[in-house]
Formats: structure tokens, C-alpha cells, sequence
């Protein structure tokens, strides 16, 4: 895991296809909704998080698979907090 940009952060889950990598997602999504506000935090703290799933497509240029990523993650991000899309 690395920060890809000032606001978003990219995991590489290298060895899962499609849909383990989507199990994977989803399962942080279900964590983060479970997770309690630590003490002493504000009332009206919140986290959100929105995610894109790219599968390796056999692609030579790493750059593609990144930009398929990015362009799932802005549609998850447009739909609304807490979201997850899988590029095409």
C-alpha cells in the first residue's frame, strides 16, 4: 500500500483475481462501517471511503492498469461515500 495521491491511497493485491480482490474491498468496506469512533474523538467525526477495483488485464503498461483504477474510483467516488466499483 502507497499514497498514489494527496487523497488517495493504492493497494496492490497482487495474485487475486477480479472477484477476490472485490471480497477483499468489501471487506474493508464492512470493517470501516463497523468500526467505533475512538474516545475522545468529535461527535461529528465521520469516515467514508470509496474504492476502484482494477483486475490486471494483461496490459504491458502498469500506467493502464492504474488509470482503469482511478477512473473506477471517481465513479465510486461520484456515486457517494462508502462505495466500491469494479473497472470494466
Amino acid at each position: 500500500m502507497f499514497r498514489y495521491r494527496p487523497d488517495a491511497l493504492l493497494v496492490l493485491l497482487a495474485e487475486l483475481n477480479a472477484d477476490d480482490a472485490q471480497q477483499v474491498a468489501d471487506k474493508i468496506l464492512r470493517k470501516l462501517a463497523e468500526a467505533h469512533r475512538p474516545p475522545g474523538a468529535p461527535d461529528d467525526l465521520s469516515v467514508a471511503l470509496s474504492m476502484g477495483v482494477a483486475p490486471f488485464d494483461g496490459h504491458p503498461d502498469p500506467l493502464h492498469l492504474m488509470q482503469r483504477a482511478d477512473a473506477a474510483l471517481d465513479q465510486a467516488r461520484a456515486e457517494g461515500p462508502n462505495r466500491l466499483r469494479v473497472a470494466d
